[in-house]
């Protein structure tokens, strides 16, 4: 055998994880700019998650700095029509400790709300899923 004989091995790139690399990217790219152009990072953000086929966890961070943004904007309507998005989620896209961890984060920064209201339905929303999710640990 000589060293240029084929030996029928095909090298190419998965093209799976280059789409995971340009999300994650595109997903760090967008956080750079929350504090200085929080309106080019909602729209960066909203970006990652159409890029992603299905579910996963570049979505599911990119909703959380959404909603982190809403909140210290006061748009709270928006904020929780987008948590609701971020709470499909945890079924299937992202796993439980990663889920509850983040979840635990989000109600920690928005428990400093003065909107009583809002604040309500966001822990009333957050305890829905997980029990849905049959996720005792959080509620």
């Amino acid at each position: 055998m000589s060293d240029e004989e084929d030996y029928g091995f095909e090298y190419s790139e998965d093209e799976e994880d280059t789409e995971d690399v340009e999300i994650e990217n595109k997903y760090y790219e967008a956080k750079r700019s929350v504090e200085s152009d929080p309106d080019l990072t909602l729209k960066e953000m909203d970006a990652v998650i159409e890029m992603e086929q299905e579910q996963g966890q570049w979505g599911f961070k990119a909703l959380k700095q959404i909603v982190k943004i809403l909140f210290r904007r006061g748009q709270y309507d928006e904020m929780l029509k987008r948590y609701k998005e971020m709470l499909t989620y945890v079924k299937s896209a992202v796993t439980r400790n990663y889920s509850e961890k983040k979840i635990n984060s989000i109600l920690e920064y928005v428990s400093q709300s003065q909107e009583l209201s809002h604040l309500e339905k966001f822990y009333e929303m957050t305890l829905e899923v997980l029990k849905e999710a049959r996720n005792e640990r959080l509620w």
